[in-house]
């Protein structure tokens, strides 16, 4: 049986292009030519409660489709026409006998790779992703049979890394109250309108240019990833008005009135949205109104502090472009924050070891870093999403508030931390020379060598299993 690349950068394929135990998948080469399938007989043989199931799979995609496109008036055609890429993707998979598939992401984050996912999840097949980890420059291979519920470390050894460096590193600069080493920052230019309106407007004539020179028939995964100039200009409009908001309505004494209470106060470290840190991986409560929703429903009666993501301010970026913030913050958004109980805190607030606050609050994230920041200080933080550190000690979920809301600093968590963190790195991890998550490759040949080799201990031990 073959092990299936999805995606692999060029120096993969280029590596295993003559391997017969592989086979390269690329999505963005696929044109939909449905009656072509080798299967296509089979279509018609389709039980209702299969079709059902798979229209409401997609539908479930929401956060997905607004990130993606904006042709909401044509959304039901879109969906058939994603149910139809899906049959004929799952006709065309079936027949490769396939054992597991590769994905060269840390997470599937666009439509076509979601429903290239769905497929083998339908068809029983294995899905491994390459994760770029935040406290090290390494892929951390995750497994899921199925949905991202289900998903855990691949623990395969390809070969006898170290990570107790790594976690030294990330351990020093938090007690400095420096970033992590591969945390990104934003310029002042992300953060002026007037750039990414200009940038957006050139973005948008050049692939126009581009459009035309072509004569092409444009993939179907490109029609998933589409939107208008207009609808771009919208976005950064709502984007603005909203921050405005969130500005005028933020208190700058907030650290006072925190530290004025007798009691530990929830605090909601956001994440900046679209980002697949909250969908897919903030899974079923990826939408902060429904988590506060959830923790009211719960009986929690105070104050819950509301900080919004530094990115969120930012316009532009410069490898996705626009940011599209305006898709999930608005002024509307921050207004049934208000009425839910929620009070904003500014984004210039610390939230690390060194912060006025630090010890009288209790984070609340999806998948954050922040939450391996405080369990190796000893303190709990709430987890709301399926994070690569799932099971770490010093997470609790969302129904565990009230438990950890009465948990203090504790010494045996820090040990038990680096514990699981450099079992998580040490032997399971490939150094991270294409740039997943981080856009940058490396560009020693000495390192990319390593990676190949500890690639192609990866296949060679699936292949085995």
């Amino acid at each position: 049986m073959k092990i299936l690349l999805i995606d692999p950068h060029i120096e993969i394929s280029n590596h295993f292009q003559n391997n017969q135990n592989v086979h390269i998948f690329r999505t963005n080469e696929l044109v939909l030519d449905f009656k072509n399938s080798p299967d296509f007989e089979q279509v018609y043989n389709l039980k209702e409660s299969e079709l059902q199931l798979t229209i409401l799979k997609l539908r479930k995609l929401g956060p997905l489709w607004v990130r993606w496109t904006d042709q909401h008036f044509e959304m039901e055609m879109i969906l058939r026409e994603s149910l139809q890429f899906y049959l004929y993707l799952k006709s065309y998979l079936k027949n490769l006998n396939v054992k597991y598939a590769i994905f060269h992401t840390s997470i599937c984050h666009h439509l076509y790779d979601n429903i290239v996912q769905m497929v083998l999840e339908d068809l029983k097949i294995p899905q491994i992703f390459l994760y770029g980890i935040q406290v090290c420059n390494r892929l951390l291979p995750l497994i899921q049979s199925s949905t991202i519920s289900d998903r855990k470390s691949l623990d395969l050894k390809v070969n006898s890394y170290n990570g107790k460096q790594d976690i030294a590193l990330f351990e020093s600069n938090l007690k400095q109250a420096k970033p992590p080493a591969l945390n990104v920052t934003h310029s002042h230019n992300n953060k002026s309108i007037f750039f990414a309106l200009f940038f957006w407007l050139q973005f948008f004539l050049k692939l126009k240019i581009k459009g035309i020179k072509s004569n092409s028939e444009i993939p179907y995964v490109s029609k998933l990833a589409s939107r208008t100039f207009f609808n771009g200009i919208q976005l950064l409009l709502s984007q603005r008005e909203a921050i405005k908001f969130y500005q005028e309505k933020m208190d700058p004494f907030i650290e006072d009135e925190i530290l004025s209470k007798p009691e530990i106060s929830l605090l909601i470290a956001a994440h900046y949205q679209p980002e697949a840190t909250t969908f897919p991986e903030g899974g079923e409560w990826n939408n902060y109104l429904d988590q506060i929703l959830l923790i009211r429903s719960h009986g929690y009666q105070g104050t819950i502090y509301f900080k919004e993501h530094p990115a969120s301010f930012s316009y532009y970026d410069h490898i996705v472009g626009l940011t599209k913030v305006g898709c999930f913050r608005s002024v509307d958004f921050y207004q049934s924050l208000l009425k839910l109980g929620c009070k904003f805190v500014p984004p210039t607030v610390s939230l690390k070891e060194d912060s006025r606050i630090f010890p009288k609050i209790l984070p609340i994230t999806m998948t954050g870093s922040i939450a391996i920041e405080r369990s190796l200080l000893g303190y709990p933080t709430i987890v709301t999403g399926f994070p690569w550190y799932t099971g770490m000690p010093g997470c609790y979920s969302l129904k565990d508030i009230k438990k950890a809301l009465r948990i203090g600093f504790k010494e045996k968590l820090i040990l038990e931390t680096k514990k699981f963190l450099i079992h998580k790195i040490s032997n399971h991890t490939l150094v991270n020379a294409v740039g997943i998550a981080t856009g940058l490759p490396t560009s020693n040949p000495n390192v990319f060598s390593d990676f190949l080799s500890d690639y192609e201990q990866l296949i060679n031990t699936l292949r085995k299993k």
